[in-house]
């Protein structure tokens, strides 16, 4: 069955077991015998449990968005934590659209209700923190890229500063978009190169499935919530960033954008 091969391929490549789905949710317009609902008799054959829920939306066309909304709904109402959704006319061609040259993107997170921009970013930089052995006061500088703040003031690193207690760092955020992490990243090894003994932490951070447009299948699939970080300090070994040369062309702002709301003092 079509269904059980997308729910199985889909579970292998996000690494999810299928005994930890909550939901299964498919768009299908073709009955599946026996009075079993699509979804239930998909989801079974890929292994999932029956204490998962199971919902069939029946649309003829653009199923497979409806079902991918509605989990996004549930997981943002705190209801469910892994969510299978997806379209029998969506299935077949998903994985062209995700795993194609285009975007090489297999999967997409989604931040769980209530977890916030700075909640995700602080997590990442605990696990920087971690990794590396440095305690958050020996931090010059925290620096959060991101298009998707938490408030337009203060800057999501300084929310990041406050989870972390780095109390002798200083902190802002850079917008560039899916460029960020690496502008942090020139930013953090100029400032080392003038001060090689600063320890810098760069982290790009998003929650953009609040903010794009879940019917628009050109975007959606590119953007989704979570968090990296990496901290950088000087060395006296071959290690490091060597350069970097980076452009801009705003005369492109028109391909993809995100608007703000009006200003209340234009």
């Amino acid at each position: 069955m079509l269904g059980t091969a997308a729910i199985s391929a889909a579970l292998a490549q996000s690494g999810v077991a299928a005994d930890k789905v909550d939901e299964v949710i498919m768009g299908c317009v073709l009955p599946a015998g026996l009075g079993q609902a699509p979804a239930r008799q998909a989801s079974r054959g890929a292994g999932i449990p029956d204490a998962a829920g199971c919902t069939t939306i029946n649309k003829v066309c653009g199923s497979g968005m409806k079902a991918v909304m509605l989990a996004h709904d549930i997981i943002k109402a705190g209801s469910a934590k892994a969510v299978v959704a997806g379209g029998m006319e969506s299935m077949t061609n998903a994985p062209h659209l995700l795993n194609g040259s285009r975007t090489g993107i297999r999967f997409r997170r989604i931040a769980g209700a209530g977890e916030q921009n700075y909640q995700l970013a602080a997590k990442a930089g605990r696990r920087a923190l971690a990794i590396t052995g440095i305690d958050p006061e020996e931090l010059d500088l925290i620096i959060v890229a991101t298009i998707s703040p938490h408030m337009i003031m203060p800057s999501t690193a300084c929310f990041v500063q406050a989870e972390l207690g780095a109390v002798n760092a200083f902190a802002y955020d850079i917008n560039a978009a899916c460029a960020g992490f690496t502008y942090g990243l020139d930013l953090a090894s100029n400032y080392i190169q003038n001060r090689p003994e600063m320890k810098v932490l760069v982290i790009g951070s998003e929650t953009l499935s609040a903010r794009v447009n879940w019917q628009d299948r050109n975007t959606c699939v590119l953007f989704g919530d979570g968090a990296g970080a990496a901290i950088l300090t000087g060395s006296s070994g071959d290690s490091g960033i060597f350069g970097s040369n980076l452009h801009s062309d705003g005369r492109l702002w028109h391909l993809l954008s995100m608007e703000s709301p009006e200003s209340l003092n234009p």
